[in-house]
């Protein structure tokens, strides 16, 4: 597969029948040696450095005679793979198998499990994606991917950012904030949450004020109100942590006691159970997994060690270490949407050229790897933002989108971009947007004012509505603002088709 090239992997391979006569991977390695007699005696021989390997293995029976001869194999690639190659003796051969346009990858540990989860919301996996709801689900996408069942419950403050799957029945609170994470079903996120590059199981509760970066939570953990989970962890399935506790990165904590299978309390492994029991808060027990973990086998890069410390009183726990204060997070998009609207503010107010503004805006998405449609939504905002009235007018929004439509369209390409437009209109009009409530009742003049100067098109408006019909009545206040507007829309879509006829 050639998607990814994060390891320098050196094949040499016969081009006609993809046998392979060598295979390197070290990173560490900057050149290979190669046999001459691989030249010599393979006249198609094809050297590649532009492939990924997928981890996936076909293998015939005479492999597990091979690993029961060899009992000194541990690794399928490192010992395996280079011992078959090398051997004049064994006469095996290995084929590979390349594919282009497809996806195929095999997760084998924390690492691949969040590169290939991180593929799938990125859509490289398509059809395998959330809403086509190949499992049951009814995920629809919006926008920055951004997934999300029917039921879900969003306060109206809550923050939603790019790259999040929300499952069924999940419930978020007031101001919190979720970012490039997936949440399970039947989740209670409480107020004040913050959660980034985080994998949510099913039926977790996370109190007010809490944090979790890029850590998994399995089924029926419990995160008490202002506790910090830092990047790296993993609480297994119902742990309890307490109110006030910062668990440091990398830190593993489960609530078992022996190894799984063992029905014999007095089990001499269990004696070897690499755990170490911690004090978790309001009376709850928990162990802490001290065996070592390689370095691939954690969601990010490993570090330091598992510690866990009380937030509120300074006072460490058992054989515990003082972990960092909790640090506020500005994500890149964030950073993004406050730069490009200080430039159309500046545009605005400068009276500069169109083409230039869109030059800059274009030098920060480049800067900030941000979409188009992050584009249109800082211009929008930028422009809105603008409006020298107090109160803010319909008349005034009007002139100022009249003047300035251009901009926008060069940064809206088609229907998808619009409906994510209104989307991000929403946000923006929304009492915890850009807009700081100011444009709460303009909504409607908005995109009225955009449909005239051809920044939205009618089906763009009326599949952004239709989109909106399944969600939960308090997320439905700008879609009855348009109502009139929608009416007009349709009927005259109606009378085209009748004057068609």
């Amino acid at each position: 597969n050639k998607k990814k090239k994060k390891k320098k992997t050196i094949v040499a391979l016969d081009a006609r029948t993809q046998q392979i006569h060598q295979c390197e991977n070290n990173r560490e390695q900057s050149k290979i040696n190669l046999d001459v007699a691989i030249f010599t005696e393979n006249s198609d021989l094809s050297l590649r450095y532009d492939l990924f390997d997928c981890h996936i293995d076909i293998c015939s029976p005479e492999v597990l005679t091979v690993l029961t001869d060899e009992f000194d194999y541990e690794d399928l690639r490192k010992d395996f793979l280079k011992g078959v190659l090398q051997s004049d003796i064994l006469g095996y051969k290995i084929y590979a198998h390349i594919i282009e346009g497809e996806y195929a990858a095999r997760v084998k540990d924390l690492r691949t499990y969040n590169s290939v989860s991180n593929d799938i919301v990125h859509r490289w996996t398509y059809p395998m994606v959330p809403d086509n709801n190949i499992f049951n689900t009814e995920y629809i996408r919006t926008r920055q991917l951004i997934y999300k069942e029917r039921h879900v419950k969003l306060s109206r403050s809550s923050i939603i950012e790019q790259e999040t799957v929300i499952g069924d029945k999940t419930v978020i609170g007031d101001n919190s904030q979720i970012s490039r994470s997936i949440i399970g079903k039947n989740c209670k996120i409480g107020p004040q949450v913050t959660i980034r590059g985080a994998y949510i199981w099913d039926n977790v509760t996370i109190e007010a004020n809490a944090t979790i970066v890029d850590s998994i939570l399995c089924d029926g953990v419990v995160i008490g109100k202002n506790a910090i989970v830092q990047k790296g962890c993993i609480l297994s399935f119902n742990v309890h942590l307490g109110p006030s506790l910062i668990l440091a990165p990398f830190s593993k904590l489960t609530t078992r006691t022996k190894y799984s299978g063992d029905d014999d309390d007095d089990s001499d492994d269990d004696d070897d159970f690499p755990i170490k029991e911690l004090d978790l808060g309001n009376q709850k027990k928990g162990y802490l997994w001290t065996a070592t973990t390689e370095d691939t086998n954690t969601l990010v890069s490993n570090g330091q060690k598992p510690i866990v410390y009380d937030s509120d009183t300074d006072e460490k726990k058992p054989d515990a270490e003082v972990a960092p204060k909790k640090v506020e997070y500005v994500s890149d998009e964030r950073k993004f949407l406050k730069e490009a609207i200080d430039t159309v503010l500046r545009s605005v107010s400068k009276n500069i050229s169109v083409d230039n503004t869109v030059l800059e805006i274009n030098a920060l998405k480049f800067a900030y790897d941000q979409t188009f449609s992050a584009c249109a939504h800082a211009a929008l905002a930028g422009l809105l933002l603008s409006v020298d009235s107090k109160p803010v007018t319909a008349s005034a929004i009007t002139s100022v989108l009249k003047k300035w439509s251009p901009l926008l369209s060069r940064l809206v390409s088609d229907e998808e971009d619009q409906i994510e437009l209104l989307y991000n209109l929403e946000d923006f009009c929304g009492p915890e947007g850009e807009g700081r409530g100011h444009f709460q009742n303009m909504f409607q003049f908005i995109v009225h004012a955009l449909y005239d100067n051809d920044v939205l098109e009618e089906d763009a408006i009326l599949q952004w509505a239709e989109n909106l019909k399944e969600d939960a009545e308090e997320d439905q206040v700008f879609l009855k603002q348009c109502d009139k507007f929608l009416t007009w829309l349709r009927e005259a879509d109606e009378d085209e088709e009748d004057e068609d006829d």
